[in-house]
């Protein structure tokens, strides 16, 4: 080919390129807007201050607003499609533990979505004062707000909010969620315990000590009175009597490992407990200590009941994950306790397995299966490993757990399917705590799915028709399945 036809066919390309029309921009999806109201649910007047904010199936916040002096919000620039709105309510402690409410809100291309309103019931307040048996305030008095909690087939006590009393033994318990029933505490409790206690050996030379004390005036939960404030209830003079009684000790010897060492312990009332109760959790530290090389103790200004007794490996940093940790129920009734021993055992490993309980499916799940352990009544420690991700079915290990009771939380079970059973050791444990340490031999976790079960659908409406859409573990309106033989 010349140069003189090379250049030509050049000069043709160019020409068709400079007729083909430029490509048309694509255009924004056109964005929209979701506004409405916020009201207290109990008085139904408008809320101001309320932080209202859309995501969509994420942490990060589309767009917020704050309501005005009306309850009013808008929530504006948002992309067509499924939107999470929420509406936190106000708290007396600081911005974003008040009440909450969230709806799926479906917004079409440039709509303006109005009326998507949001009642809350506001955090009630319980105050009042604690006075000792000649009616003189009881300053630096622990008072605490109590939550009764079924779970893992008992019914349990478990701090829900705590106090101190002033000067004046006065006390306020602030964010009392509506619509539960709450016990209230008076309690002396000390943080740091001394090994070896100088209290005398015969109990009637001791001083006597102020006994836990439940609203009204009992030293027993079972004779508790309930309170249920409504929503935004300042509830005050709730008022508190404690008396004081003779107080006992508890002699022993703290082992770990080859025999006794200096080990921290530990040693509060069996109930209530640190734990999770309701939407939420509160954990306590206990009354504590560190003992001498022998490793015993003498611990005193104890009350009648049933007491815990933890021992553990004297971590080097705070929170750091003990290698040896043990627990012991000490109960007293009107005289001393001793010969206590109180062992930490080392971690041991907890096997696991997940299988099918009948035939499996042609087609392995893809999907893994997280299993989730969370300690009963205390909070995890830095390093403690609280999961595991296992195929389905499949093998997975919890290489080192503390001898101690956990919960267990099972999530992303395939659709169809559902947990039949829980074993440990080849004994159920569906509807009880994991016991760490008390399965016989080899025995391990199982973790045993089916998909025999049937199917219950739903539709939820008012008295209009209109459907109900407000979702999460606040919402209004709530579909539970249980069996017909529970009380």
């Amino acid at each position: 080919m010349s140069e003189k036809t090379f250049m030509v066919m050049l000069a043709a390309a160019a020409a068709i390129a400079q007729t083909v029309p430029p490509s048309t921009p694509q255009t924004k999806p056109d964005t929209g807007s979701i506004s409405g109201v916020v009201w207290n649910a109990g008085a139904r007047t408008p809320l101001a201050d309320v932080d209202a904010y859309a995501n969509r199936g994420s942490s990060s916040r589309q767009a917020q607003a704050t309501t005005d002096s009306q309850g009013r919000y808008v929530l504006g620039g948002l992309a067509p499609g499924q939107h999470r709105v929420t509406a936190s309510g106000p708290s007396e402690l600081s911005r974003g533990f008040g009440p909450s409410r969230t709806r799926l809100v479906a917004l079409a291309a440039g709509q303006d979505l109005a009326s998507i309103d949001f009642e809350l019931r506001l955090h009630g307040q319980i105050s009042g004062r604690i006075i000792d048996q000649n009616s003189e305030p009881v300053p630096e008095i622990a008072v605490f707000l109590v939550a009764r909690e079924y779970s893992l087939g008992a019914l349990r006590y478990v701090f829900a909010s705590m106090a101190r009393t002033d000067d004046r033994g006065e006390y306020v318990l602030n964010r009392v969620e509506p619509g539960r029933a709450y016990l209230v505490l008076a309690q002396k409790r000390r943080q740091q315990l001394d090994p070896i206690s100088e209290a005398p050996a015969n109990p009637r030379l001791r001083k006597l000590t102020p006994v836990a004390t439940y609203y009204p005036g009992t030293t027993s939960v079972e004779g508790a009175q309930p309170l249920r404030p409504d929503p935004g209830e300042r509830r005050e003079r709730v008022d508190i009597r404690m008396l004081r009684a003779p107080s006992f000790c508890v002699e022993g010897a703290l082992e770990a490992g080859s025999g006794p060492k200096s080990l921290r312990f530990e040693i509060a009332d069996r109930q209530p407990s640190s734990g999770a109760s309701g939407n939420g959790a509160m954990y306590i530290a206990s009354p504590s200590g560190v003992s001498g090389p022998d490793g015993r103790v003498r611990i005193c200004d104890l009350t009648p009941g049933d007491h815990q007794f933890s021992v553990l490996e004297n971590p080097t940093a705070a929170g750091a994950y003990p290698a040896f940790f043990g627990r012991v129920q000490v109960t007293i009734t009107d005289h001393d306790v001793g010969g206590i021993t109180a062992a930490a055992p080392p971690r041991v490993p907890v096997p696991g397995e997940v299988a099918w309980s009948d035939t499996p499916p042609d087609s392995p799940d893809p999907s893994n299966l997280s299993i989730i352990i969370q300690p009963l009544t205390r909070a995890g420690w830095r390093g403690e490993v609280q999961s595991a991700k296992c195929s389905i079915p499949g093998r997975f290990s919890f290489d080192g757990m503390l001898v101690d009771e956990y919960s267990i939380r099972i999530n992303g079970v395939p659709a169809g399917a559902y947990v039949k059973d829980i074993t440990y050791g080849g004994r159920s444990i569906r509807h009880e705590p994991l016991r760490v340490g008390s399965a016989i031999g080899e025995g391990g976790l199982r973790i045993i799915l089916a998909r025999d079960g049937g199917t219950v659908s739903a539709k939820v409406a008012d008295k209009d028709g209109n459907p109900l859409g407000e979702i999460g573990p606040n919402a209004d309106v709530r579909v539970t399945l249980q069996p017909a033989s529970i009380d």
